[in-house]
């Protein structure tokens, strides 16, 4: 009978749920700390957490830490948390398919110099653009780095050059 009487959004929250959304609002201020002053700025937020997080960012002692971050909490108990945890996994995909492009290329460098041909073949069909006469001469001198135990300048320059070409 009560229900029907109040509607739904006058629904008291329990001290339990209250609790799990603070703890997840801190979760998502921890996670804020831990990104470049840059990409805090791209993410449109307000001024006063900007600076709480600066600040925490900046704090080494682990209690004082401690507090920052729960005062993050609470400004973050105030603002439209979604949007935010919306944005962070936007930005933990784009790090995901950064990395995984960045392992393909590693792949290719190392194919190519333990010398088999038909995947330099391979590359120059699948990337037609590239430099044929600069990546064999690159990958030439890498070889010949390895083999006289010089610093692998010549290795660092191919995967450059490779990460440039393959998207």
């Amino acid at each position: 009978m009560a229900n029907e009487e109040f509607p739904e959004e006058f629904e008291e929250i329990s001290k339990s749920e209250k609790k799990r959304e603070a703890t997840a609002a801190q979760d998502i201020g921890e996670q804020l700390v831990e990104l470049d002053v840059k990409i805090l700025k791209d993410l449109s937020l307000p001024e006063n957490l900007i600076e709480a997080i600066l600040l925490a960012q900046s704090i080494t002692a682990r209690s004082g830490r401690k507090r920052q971050l729960q005062y993050i909490g609470k400004l973050m108990r105030h603002l439209e948390v979604e949007p935010i945890k919306q944005a962070l996994l936007s930005l933990s995909y784009g790090h995901q398919k950064q990395v995984e492009h960045q392992h393909l290329v590693e792949e290719w460098r190392d194919k190519l110099l333990d010398g088999d041909d038909a995947v330099l073949a391979e590359l120059i069909n699948a990337y037609p653009s590239l430099d044929r006469q600069y990546l064999r001469q690159i990958i030439r001198q890498a070889r010949k780095d390895s083999q006289t135990n010089k610093p692998p300048k010549n290795k660092r320059l191919l995967y450059k050059y490779l990460l440039d070409i393959i998207h």
